[in-house]
């Protein structure tokens, strides 16, 4: 699977704790004793717990450990309360100054500008309505059944067991209320934002280290004599005289300043973007809903994600060649904005919710090293691009080598940041007042090591993954449609409908196509 490389190991020795303070724990369970059970007690079993326990009913559970319908238990949680007098979370490295990395030596700071604030204490608040809220439901009982359960086969002596509390799956998920989902998304951003902070700053003893753009290139070297790589400083070679000139007046188009659809100067990459892929609105959607994540009772679904700010680019430069196999990608926006909504479904309730976050004067050098065997691209059929659903496994197959030397992004400023769906107003203000002051103190950190984080870790991350996906490759995964027509031999004599082509398909069914 893939895996970081050198730069993302690290070693931290963190006290991380939480501090309770005149807390107390109210529980009202109901126990029921036969007394025959209770007079007939062994002395010798005086000491052993499980055979206390054993003298409660233990009820007959299912094969998940969930007590069976209709079932009694002589052990039942009726009520159970936490109170909380303060609260306070802490954490510092445990070593000297240089056991830890320098955004753990901050963490310290940042729990304690959150506890000045009073939001600690409100995350308190909602922990104990939390705490209640589980208590109404199954999560504790079953593990108090499972418990008894146990007991009794442990006071036995037995060396068979059908169960045990260890051996059953995790208890099923409470039935999450609004409240309760109101709570987890807090606590979530409050972890979220603290490590943010914390990894950020761990990126700056790598701010400004310059990196070389050909440094895959030299390592690269030369290529077997069995391949022939393409050369993207001399497209001729291989596709003609028409190949170069074609990518140049591509880059000139795109970066060049014309007019757009109301007669105002704009970037050719705007107008383009505008007329293929943004909305009225100059929005770009992708539709995600098909990531899921469902268990019993719960489950997470991606929505649509929009990017807007597309058409406010300032400047770009494409497929720069500056090296035979490494290309060269800069871009600059004035503001881009992205958000991704998410629905979260319990039992009980929905939430419907995002995360929305703007940037200001984005900029983005990206250099690509791209070794691909011509032989085997000039090898794939038309048919593997307009007709197969394995497109991106196809170009794939003839890529010998790709990484990115450099991923240096930027940003000027950030302009918002938002998780939105919380139903309770306190807690939305709460999770704003949140956000408020991990910009207010620690933006400028966010910023500083904007680059570092992007050119280091997530560059690292994203080339392991490339080595993973071409070591993963198989000979399946682009059949060659002229010896496998996966059912399209119904077209050979077909001609070839031009709508269907070039147009989108509802355009395309609009005009009499397919």
């Amino acid at each position: 699977s893939p895996s970081g490389d050198h730069f993302l190991k690290s070693h931290n020795d963190i006290n991380l704790g939480i501090g309770l303070e005149a807390t107390e724990l109210f529980a009202a369970i109901r126990a029921s004793v036969q007394t025959s059970e209770f007079i007939n007690f062994p002395l010798a079993d005086l000491t052993n717990f499980n055979c206390w326990f054993a003298l409660f009913k233990a009820p007959v559970l299912d094969a998940y450990g969930v007590r069976e319908e209709g079932e009694e238990s002589g052990l039942t949680i009726e009520a159970l309360k936490i109170a909380v007098g303060a609260m306070s979370i802490h954490g510092y490295c445990r070593g000297e100054d240089d056991a830890c990395s320098s955004g753990v030596a901050q963490l310290p700071q940042i729990l304690a500008a959150y506890t000045g604030k009073g939001i600690t204490d409100i995350l308190k608040t909602r922990i104990q309505l939390f705490v209640d809220d589980l208590a109404v439901g199954s999560i504790f009982q079953t593990f108090l059944d499972r418990l008894l359960v146990d007991a009794s086969e442990q006071c036995l002596g037995s060396t068979t067991q059908s169960g045990g509390i260890g051996t059953y799956p995790s208890p099923p998920l409470p039935e999450f209320s609004h409240e309760m989902l109101d709570t987890v998304v807090f606590a979530a951003t409050y972890a979220f934002e603290a490590a943010i902070v914390v990894v950020f700053e761990s990126h700056r003893s790598y701010t400004g280290v310059q990196l070389d753009p050909l440094s895959a290139q030299k390592q690269l070297g030369d290529s077997p004599e069995d391949i022939s790589l393409l050369d993207f400083g001399d497209l001729s070679s291989s596709f003609g005289s028409w190949a170069d000139a074609a990518l140049n007046q591509l880059r000139s188009y795109v970066g060049d300043t014309t007019t757009d659809a109301d007669g105002n100067p704009s970037l050719g990459i705007n107008v383009l973007l505008e007329a293929l892929f943004l909305d009225d609105n100059g929005v770009m959607w992708f539709d995600l809903s098909n990531y899921t994540l469902i268990e019993p009772g719960f489950s997470i679904a991606l929505g649509n994600l929009t990017i807007s700010g597309f058409d406010s680019i300032t400047n770009i430069s494409l497929l720069e060649a500056i090296g035979p196999q490494t290309l060269l990608n800069e871009i600059s926006l004035d503001y881009v904005e992205a958000e991704l909504a998410i629905r979260v479904k319990t039992d009980a309730a929905d939430m419907d919710g995002f995360v929305r976050l703007g940037l200001k004067h984005f900029r983005a050098v990206v250099a690509v090293l791209l070794a691909v065997d011509e032989n085997l691209l000039l090898d794939l059929e038309l048919g593997n691009i307009l007709l197969s659903d394995k497109i991106l496994q196809c170009l794939l197959g003839s890529v010998h080598s790709i990484s990115f030397p450099v991923m240096d992004i930027s940003v000027g400023d950030i302009a918002t940041f938002e998780i939105g769906g919380i139903q309770n107003p306190s807690v939305q203000n709460a999770m704003k007042e949140l956000t408020e002051v991990t910009l207010a103190l620690f933006k400028d950190t966010i910023l500083e090591n904007f680059s570092s984080f992007f050119n280091f870790s997530i560059k690292a991350i994203l080339n392991n993954y490339m080595e993973y996906m071409l070591s993963a490759r198989s000979d399946d995964d682009c059949p060659h449609l002229r010896t496998e027509r996966r059912g399209l031999s119904t077209l050979d004599s077909t001609p070839v409908d031009f709508r269907d082509l070039i147009l989108p398909p509802m355009d395309s069914i609009s005009f009499g196509g397919r």
